[in-house]
């Protein structure tokens, strides 16, 4: 049963995020978008699922509605037994040699 779920804002931020996962022994799946999620969640087997919310381009309400769905499309699956999530982001200062 997966206890880590992670929603990230683009397929390349969900499958590093997943790669990284992997390589720690953690058997995961990456979802293109919630779409794909919503109909295809068997997680009995799986650590962490990864879903890309395809919401990193769009306008701030926008992105807040696909990532609140990708939210609950992990709250609702029965076989899914995480209930907290962090919002986890990286600031990378330019100016910084």
């Amino acid at each position: 049963m997966p206890h880590i779920g992670v929603i990230a804002d683009d397929l390349t931020g969900a499958t590093t995020t997943g790669v990284l996962l992997a390589r720690s022994g953690a058997k995961t799946t990456v979802f293109f978008n919630v779409e794909a999620a919503k109909t295809n969640i068997n997680s009995s087997s799986l650590d962490a699922i990864l879903i890309s919310s395809n919401s990193r381009a769009l306008p701030p309400d926008e992105a807040y509605e696909k990532v609140s769905e990708a939210i609950k499309t992990l709250q609702s699956s029965t076989n899914f037994s995480c209930a907290n999530f962090v919002k986890a982001f990286l600031i990378i200062d330019l100016d910084t040699p």
